[in-house]
């Protein structure tokens, strides 16, 4: 009598009793139907085409342990596949591929790490619906004994979409070997025998420790203090990198002096600001007498008006009869400063103008006033576009005798010449 056995029956025991299977002999099982599947998807005729070989049926019913330790992907003989272990798209679109033999065993392997059903519930419109919308919880969540690895592999397995699936089985298979290697699991006869057999995993040995007593340490000697330090030590190095050259004393009696004198105190009386004389010349001497004005700084005004930006400078003097410049041309206050033309009105903008007596010292500050507006355009009439009515009537009356003139003619050549 064989001693192989389904998967199915081994999870249906393991589920009753709550006892999941050992996660090493898991992912041995998912290793070895990934590389049946690797073989079936990748036959060719004897032509060398592909066949395009999907199981469709991949679910525990299927996969067949041995007790030394051989699993093998027996073919489907149901008319219908599972419908808890179908597809996404197979459900909706009825097309299938390779994936979907990959989605399948990732719904087998979540099963067997879990030990719970993820997607089965005894009515096939019900488990259709949880394989399209069901949010798939991680096997860790049910078996702590799983690694965040592990889950990553199923996840990735029951992906919705096959674009972000395992593509082929050679990787999924790839996929398992690399974590249970650096997991540093280890399957035994021992443990395919326990499985089949029904039996608890045996637990794992203890590591036992070699013998090892530790001695006291032997006592050190104590340290020996470093030797005084010889001034002379260095004298004749001659090495400009190395060299130690002693620090000049004066240095020292600058720095003891500057940390004497007490830093500077501001005068606790006012001062009277200064008188302060500005002497300006214009670039032609002869033509422009030169200023000299006494101004004194005073301090700024607590408020000052917007427009107090706008005030001339007092420096500015009052030009004599004879120095009047043109009209519309202002004269320049400073040497740096240009003739500019009065302001005038641009369109519809007014600009400012300013009222030169307002230079004269302690007059309040000039209220800008509007230039004079431009006079009002002229208003140009344009034609009628319907003047030229009555020529077009004679040009039309012109053509209109011209072709009566024109027929009565070709007329009388016709009767002419019968």
């Amino acid at each position: 009598m064989s001693a192989d056995k389904t998967l199915a029956e081994i999870l249906a025991h393991r589920m009753m009793t709550g006892e999941p299977i050992p996660v090493p002999l898991t992912l041995a099982i998912v290793r070895q139907v990934c590389e049946a599947l690797d073989w079936a998807h990748n036959l060719r005729d004897p032509e060398g085409r592909p066949l395009g070989i999907v199981h469709r049926d991949v679910s525990p019913a299927y996969i067949v342990v041995a007790e030394t330790g051989v699993v093998r992907l027996v073919g489907s003989t149901a008319p219908h596949p599972k419908t808890a272990y179908m597809s996404p798209e197979l459900i909706t679109t009825g097309m299938v591929d390779p994936r979907s033999d990959l989605f399948a065993l990732g719904v087998v392997a979540h099963e067997m790490l879990s030990n719970h059903p993820l997607f089965a519930t005894g009515d096939d419109r019900s488990n259709m619906e949880r394989v399209c919308n069901l949010a798939i919880p991680a096997p860790s969540a049910h078996n702590p004994a799983v690694a965040p690895d592990i889950d990553g592999i199923v996840f990735m397995a029951l992906a919705r979409e096959p674009a972000y699936r395992w593509q082929y089985a050679a990787m999924m298979r790839d996929g398992v070997a690399s974590v249970f290697e650096r997991l540093g699991f280890q399957i035994g006869p021992d443990d395919w025998a326990d499985l089949l057999s029904n039996r608890p995993p045996r637990p794992a040995p203890e590591p036992v420790l070699p013998n090892v007593q530790f001695s006291s340490p032997e006592p050190q000697p104590p340290l020996r203090e470093p030797p005084p330090s010889d001034p002379d030590l260095w004298a004749s190095d001659t090495n400009v990198e190395t060299v130690i050259r002693p620090t000049d004393p004066a240095l020292d009696e600058v720095d003891a002096f500057m940390a004497s004198v007490s830093p500077a105190t501001p005068p606790s009386h006012p001062v009277a600001p200064a008188e302060v004389r500005v002497q300006i010349e214009t670039p032609d001497a002869a033509s422009e007498p030169a200023f000299d004005r006494a101004a004194t700084a005073t301090p700024p005004l607590e408020d000052p008006e917007p427009d107090m930006a706008l005030r001339p400078t007092a420096l500015q003097s009052t030009p004599t009869p004879s120095e009047t410049p043109p009209t519309g041309f202002r004269r320049p206050r400073t040497a740096f400063e240009l003739e500019i033309p009065e302001a005038t009105q641009i369109g519809a903008i007014p600009l400012v103008s300013f009222d030169p007596s307002a230079n004269q010292a302690g007059a309040p500050p000039p209220r800008p006033k509007p230039a004079p507006t431009l006079p009002p355009p002229m208003v140009t009439f344009l034609p009628d576009p319907d003047d030229d009515k009555p020529d077009r009537k004679k040009l039309l009356i012109i053509v209109g005798l011209v072709a009566v003139v024109s027929i009565g003619a070709t007329l009388g050549i016709v009767l002419l010449a019968s």
